[in-house]
């Protein structure tokens, strides 16, 4: 059951990675632009990693629901276990937002390295 943990963890890091980074290549002019009249370059960086916030907000708030939802359907063949760990759905949850937050640094970190002129030449 870990191992699958572990890939289904991997998978949503890897597709939250691939949103973001595909999110990054669309807004890449407006990004340039933004460099190229002055912006921060870690006002880049923090704008990137709050585009990814809601869908990290969002993906936890309905995990921990269905996880809920799950864990009662689960008493009936659980003898001796609380499936309704308080300790265990936060670390579960402060686990899957430490990952969700690591997949958006890579994006972000891009946008943030942009050249302004390679990206309004193109």
């Amino acid at each position: 059951i870990a191992l699958y943990a572990l890939l289904a963890l991997a998978l949503a890091t890897m597709g939250l990675y691939g949103v973001l980074s595909y999110w990054v290549a669309q807004r890449r002019r407006e990004i340039g632009i933004r460099l190229a009249v002055g912006a921060d370059r870690r006002a880049i960086l923090r704008a990137v990693v709050q585009g990814g916030l809601p869908a990290i907000g969002a993906g936890i708030g309905l995990g921990l629901l269905g996880a809920l939802a799950a864990a009662r359907g689960a008493r009936a063949a659980l003898y001796g276990v609380n499936p309704l760990h308080p300790v265990t759905f936060a670390a579960a949850a402060l686990v899957l937002a430490a990952c969700a937050l690591l997949a958006c640094v890579r994006p972000a970190w891009n946008a943030s390295r942009l050249e302004p002129a390679s990206v309004l030449k193109d």
